[in-house]
């Protein structure tokens, strides 16, 4: 068994997936509609993994801002975290600081993204994906 993605509900999916895409390197593997009422899927080039950013009529957009940062967030491994987040900082997004959270790693850094989803920048001594049966 295996996770086939993990989904959000925002309030500009179109746009969310653009910028994730150009930003961080995700490729966009599926996208329909707009961003009043759409979805797009975005896989990384490493595990596999697979986000879906998704806007549904009817239906309520969580309000990621006034929430705490780590209360939800996406994890991205990655070499110099610090360098990352002043580039995703001049693409828009908001640099928090360092991530209390995070056993094993050198470095990692915590930004919200435009829309105010947090992003974990971590560079881990251990991977938590090796695929070696980690605990």
């Amino acid at each position: 068994m295996r996770i086939e993605h993990i989904g959000f509900l925002v309030s500009q999916p179109i746009a969310m997936g653009d910028w994730y895409e150009k930003h961080l390197g995700l490729k966009k593997i599926r996208s329909l509609g707009d961003n009043e009422q759409g979805v797009v899927f975005l896989r990384d080039d490493g595990t596999g993994t697979v986000l879906e950013f998704g806007r549904l009529k009817g239906r309520s957009v969580f309000n990621y801002n006034n929430m705490d940062p780590l209360l939800i967030h996406i994890a991205i491994e990655c070499q110099d975290p610090t360098g990352l987040a002043k580039k995703l900082e001049a693409a828009g997004a908001e640099i928090i600081g360092e991530s209390p959270m995070a056993e094993g790693a050198n470095e990692r850094m915590l930004v919200k993204d435009p829309w105010g989803i947090t992003i974990q920048l971590i560079n881990r001594v251990n991977r938590l994906n090796s695929g070696k049966g980690d605990n």
